[in-house]
C-alpha cells in the first residue's frame, strides 16, 4: 500500500478490495460484540474471577483447598482451584457485584480496542495506512475480538503488555516503565509472555549489560507484586495457580487447532515479521528489530501453548497485537510490481478467508446471546428444581448465571482425577448430593458410550459420566445447552 514499486492499478485495486472485505467484517464484528455486552452469557473464564472477587468482596477465604471446599454458601460446597492471580480479580472488587460482569467487559473494550488504535496512531504518516489494515483486520476477526470483550483477564493484560511494546519501540529500548508494563501484564494473565521474552531476547543481544533498566523495572516491578500476593496468601497462589494449570499438553489437540487458527494468523503475521526485519537490514531501525522479537517471540508461544488442554483463540490476540505495532513502525517493504500483485493477491484470499468466519461468527452470536442468556436464567423450570437447589454445570459461567456461584470445577477436576491429585469419590459425592438437581453440559457427552473418550475434549471422566446418567435424564435441548434433571423427579 505505502510503497509499491509504480503503483501498480491491479496491486492497488487488490489492497482496496481486501481492505473494503475486512471493513465489513470490522463492521458485523463491533455491531456483534458491543451489542451483546449485556447479553452475552457469562463465560466460564469470567465465571471463575468473577466468583473470586465476590468472595474477596464478602471477605470470605480467597484461597480454599478444593479437597475441603468452600462450605460458605450451604450444602454443596464450591471446589476449585483460583485461575490466574489475583490483579485482575482484586480490580473487579472495586465494583459492586451487580456493576462487576459490566464493568469487565467495559474495561476489557476499552483495552482492546485501545492499544490497537494506540497502534496505528504510533504509525508515521507512510506507514498509518498499512498500519489502519491491520488494525482493521485484528478487531474485525471475529475470534480474537470476541475474547476482547469479554470480562476475561486477557484483554486487559495483552493491553497492557502492547503499551510496553509501544513505548519500547519509540524509545528503541526497553525502559523502565516499559519493564515494569511487561511484568504487570504477566501477573494479569499469566500467559502473556510472548511479547515481553521476545522483546527482552533482542534487547539482551543486542545491548547486553546497557539493557540493565528494562530488566530492573521488569524485575522490581515482579517482585514487588510477588512479595504482595505471596504475604496476602500465605503463600498459597503459587498451589493454587500450579493447581489451576494442571491440564496436559496434547498431541492431537495441538493439530486440530493448527489445523483451525494457522489459516487465519499464519500469512498476516509472517509478512509483518518479514517487514520488520527488511525495516531493520535497510534502514537500521532497532525499534523494528524491537518488534520482530515480539512477532516472533508471542507467535512461537501462542503455537506452543495451543497443545495445552483449555486453550483457545485469545492466545492470539498477543501476537496480533504485536503484528499490528510492527507493521505500524517498519511500514511496507519495498515491491516489485510482480510482489506488489503477489501480495495484494494474497491480501484479497486472507481477506475471504476470514471475514466470512468472522461474519458468520458475529451474526450467530448476535441473534442467539439473548436466547441463550435466558435459557439459564430459566434453566431451573426446565429441570424443575427450586431456588434453594443447586445446578451443576461442565461450564463454570452455566454455573455462575444459574446460582450465581461456582461449584465445581471439571476442567480442572477431570486432570486432577486423573494425575491421582484430586479424589473422583469427593467429586462423586457432591454430584450426589440431594440438593444437586439439575446438570447443564454444553455438548453430547452423557448421551455417548462411556468408551467414547476424548481427553482433549471430555469434561468427565467415564466413572462420573456413568453417575449422572444414573442419577439424570435429559430433560431439554436448547440454545445448544443439554439440559439434565434428576430421573425420579417429574
Amino acid at each position: 500500500m505505502d510503497r509499491v514499486a509504480d503503483g501498480s492499478r491491479i496491486a492497488r485495486a487488490c489492497f482496496w478490495l481486501a481492505g473494503a472485505i475486512i471493513t465489513v467484517a470490522l463492521g458485523v464484528t463491533l455491531v456483534s460484540a458491543l451489542g451483546t455486552l449485556r447479553t452475552q452469557p457469562i463465560d466460564g473464564s469470567e465465571a471463575n474471577i468473577l466468583f473470586n472477587a465476590a468472595r474477596l468482596r464478602d471477605h470470605l477465604p480467597y484461597y480454599v483447598d478444593p479437597k475441603v471446599g468452600a462450605w460458605d454458601y450451604g450444602p454443596v460446597p464450591s471446589r476449585y482451584y483460583v485461575i490466574y492471580t489475583p490483579v485482575w480479580t482484586f480490580v473487579l472488587t472495586l465494583f459492586s457485584a451487580a456493576v462487576a460482569p459490566w464493568a469487565a467487559r467495559c474495561l476489557s473494550v476499552i483495552a482492546w480496542f485501545g492499544v490497537l488504535i494506540a497502534a496505528v496512531a504510533s504509525a508515521s504518516v507512510r506507514h498509518r495506512r498499512i498500519a489502519l489494515g491491520a488494525a482493521v483486520f485484528v478487531a474485525g476477526c471475529h475470534t480474537l475480538t470476541r475474547y476482547g470483550v469479554s470480562g476475561r483477564a486477557d484483554a486487559v493484560a495483552v493491553g497492557i503488555a502492547g503499551c510496553a511494546l509501544l513505548l519500547s519501540v519509540r524509545q528503541r529500548r526497553i525502559g523502565i516503565v516499559a519493564g515494569v508494563l511487561f511484568a504487570l501484564a504477566a501477573w494479569v494473565k499469566p500467559n502473556v509472555l510472548g511479547m515481553a521474552a521476545g522483546t527482552f531476547a533482542i534487547e539482551l543481544a543486542t545491548r547486553r549489560l546497557r539493557a540493565w533498566q528494562g530488566i530492573a523495572g521488569a524485575a522490581g516491578a515482579f517482585l514487588t507484586v510477588l512479595g504482595v500476593v505471596h504475604y496476602a496468601s500465605h503463600g498459597l497462589w503459587f498451589e493454587h495457580m500450579r493447581g489451576s494449570m494442571v491440564a496436559p499438553l496434547n498431541a492431537n489437540l495441538w493439530v486440530d487447532q493448527m489445523q483451525s487458527r494457522l489459516p487465519f494468523f499464519l500469512l498476516p503475521m509472517g509478512f509483518a515479521a518479514y517487514a520488520a526485519w527488511r525495516a531493520w537490514k535497510t534502514r537500521r531501525d532497532r525499534g523494528s528489530l524491537l518488534v520482530l522479537g515480539a512477532i516472533v517471540g508471542s507467535f512461537v508461544w501462542a503455537v506452543y501453548t495451543h497443545a495445552k488442554i483449555g486453550s483457545a483463540s485469545n492466545y492470539w490476540m498477543e501476537p496480533a497485537v504485536a503484528m499490528v505495532v510492527g507493521l505500524a513502525r517498519a511500514g511496507m517493504p519495498a515491491l516489485s510490481v510482480r510482489g506488489a500483485r503477489v501480495v495484494a493477491a494474497v491480501a484479497v484470499v486472507q481477506a475471504l478467508w476470514v471475514a466470512p468466519a468472522s461474519v458468520r461468527s458475529a451474526l450467530e452470536i448476535l441473534e442467539g446471546a439473548a436466547a441463550k442468556k435466558a435459557a439459564l436464567t430459566h434453566v431451573r423450570e426446565a429441570c424443575n428444581s427450586r431456588p434453594d437447589e443447586a445446578v451443576m454445570g461442565d461450564d463454570q459461567g452455566f454455573e455462575f448465571e444459574a446460582n450465581g456461584r461456582v461449584l465445581e470445577m471439571p476442567i480442572q477436576l477431570m486432570h486432577l482425577v486423573r494425575n491421582g491429585a484430586f479424589p473422583l469419590q469427593t467429586w462423586i459425592d457432591d454430584v450426589q448430593r440431594e440438593e444437586v438437581t439439575c446438570v447443564i453440559l454444553a455438548d453430547d457427552l452423557l448421551e455417548r458410550p462411556l468408551d467414547d473418550v476424548h481427553v482433549e475434549h471430555d469434561l468427565f471422566p467415564p466413572q462420573m459420566r456413568e453417575v449422572l446418567r444414573a442419577r439424570f435424564m435429559l430433560r431439554a435441548r436448547k440454545e445448544g445447552l443439554w439440559i439434565y434433571g434428576l430421573r425420579e423427579r417429574r
